[in-house]
């Protein structure tokens, strides 16, 4: 009797963890950060779940022999030296990357042991990208209202992205380039190149996964990342050159997304190569309206501000911060404070770690996401498994040297359900010579 109730319970277990493996899934993608009623600041749907995933994590002792807790273990121990030192702990939420390393090592334990045992986990990706398509259709034609009733509620009023999306203050047509569930189109980019990667075509095709594979791409067009395109350009070269298989057809598949491309940047009116994310067309036509042209060339003006130049001096300015020994080894702290006050950005992930925790801290970084990279491409033309994880750490460490996509909960949650996959059947042979 006891073996039985002990069988019903692990039964039970199993299909818990199944079932709420599918919801973090869902959730973590479509669901925005939440309003709490009388605080002044939103969650993200990720902290309120955390509670009901450690359910399982102890209850089966996950947590045990799990070596993945020292990258995690190193990141949090480096966030309160940092804060220490610096003497930033008076600011409670210089604190708070602390609590999230300690999130995302509980998620990764949580994905590791249970997407093995999850038969239909690929239904759900189907599901969730279905509804992203979907969503982002009715965002680009701003289908009944959509942009001022379902987007505003998701980034609230203020957001400039959403605000100048298709017109600027003057009314004149901008290219549009779409946010979808996240807050900036750079990382929406990353969100639909995680897509392309998961359904591009590895020894076999199948017609849906060609088709998903498609409307990604066209999804992640239209949001217009310059980095993101050139993480696609690498990725699409080396899925060309290292995966086996259907040559003729990759010839077919790459002209056939070149065509589309093509015929987006004309009918679409891409920015990818203008100089500026201007509709060219309307600044002939309002050429007489000299408060208009004005409007032009001041955002113009503002792109420019925003591109190379502006980021090497942002760059300059947050390595020439760290000039002491104490600073350049762990950093300034987050330093929350220092950053919001003076509203200044590194748009760049390796810039930004550099900053906060030094060089251990860009050291546990790269070592965290280089290692699995390395470790993936050794397989990347026998393992499907291990092409799609190197070609989507590949992706993120290109996009984070002009971005900071682990800075967005959605992007960290698919890099580390990228990673627990990858672990679930490679566990640490190859990490566990590393650290030994």
């Amino acid at each position: 009797m006891k073996n039985l109730m002990n069988s019903i319970l692990q039964i039970n277990s199993k299909k818990f963890s199944e079932i709420l493996l599918y919801i973090v899934i869902s959730l973590f993608i479509i669901v925005p950060r939440v309003e709490i009623l009388g605080l002044p600041f939103s969650v993200h749907i990720t902290d309120l779940l955390l509670p009901v995933i450690l359910i399982p994590i102890i209850r089966n002792k996950w947590y045990k022999i799990e070596y993945s807790l020292f990258v995690f273990g190193i990141l949090l121990l480096l966030v309160v030296l940092s804060v220490i030192l610096n003497n930033t702990y008076n600011y409670i939420p210089n604190f708070y990357p602390g609590y999230e390393f300690a999130k995302y090592a509980c998620y990764f334990i949580f994905f590791k042991n249970t997407v093995p045992a999850c038969r239909k986990l690929q239904n759900v990706w189907d599901a969730v990208f279905c509804f992203l398509v979907i969503f982002n259709f009715f965002h680009y034609f701003n289908l009944f209202d959509f942009n001022t009733t379902v987007m505003s509620w998701y980034h609230g009023t203020n957001n400039k992205n959403l605000i100048y999306f298709d017109t600027n203050s003057y009314g004149i047509s901008i290219s549009k380039r779409i946010i979808g569930v996240l807050q900036d189109p750079n990382y929406n980019a990353i969100l639909f190149l995680f897509f392309v990667v998961m359904y591009v075509p590895y020894k076999e095709l199948k017609k849906k996964n060609m088709l998903f594979c498609f409307f990604a791409f066209i999804g992640f067009i239209l949001c217009q990342s310059r980095t993101a395109f050139i993480a696609f350009i690498v990725f699409w070269i080396v899925y060309c050159c290292l995966t086996s298989g259907f040559w003729k057809r990759k010839i077919i598949i790459s002209l056939f997304l070149a065509m589309s491309f093509a015929f987006l940047s004309v009918d679409g009116d891409l920015s990818y190569l203008a100089p500026g994310w201007i509709n060219t067309h309307h600044i002939l036509s309002n050429k007489n309206d000299m408060e208009a042209e004005q409007e032009v060339i001041n955002e113009i003006n503002v792109f420019e501000s925003n591109s190379w130049t502006y980021r090497l001096e942002m760059w300059n300015f947050f390595v020439r911060e760290n000039q002491n020994v104490w600073t350049v080894m762990l950093g300034h702290s987050p330093n929350k404070h220092f950053i919001y006050s003076h509203q200044m950005y590194p748009h760049s992930q390796y810039v930004s770690i550099f900053y906060k925790y030094g060089l251990l801290g860009l050291f546990v970084l790269l070592f965290g996401l280089g290692l699995p990279f390395i470790q993936a491409c050794r397989k990347i033309k026998t393992d499907e498994k291990s092409f799609r994880t190197g070609s989507f750490l590949g992706v993120i460490g290109i996009c984070c040297i002009t971005n900071c996509p682990l800075n967005f909960p959605v992007i960290t949650l698919l890099v580390i359900y990228t990673l627990a996959q990858f672990y679930s059947t490679s566990p640490y042979l190859s990490f566990q010579r590393h650290v030994s």
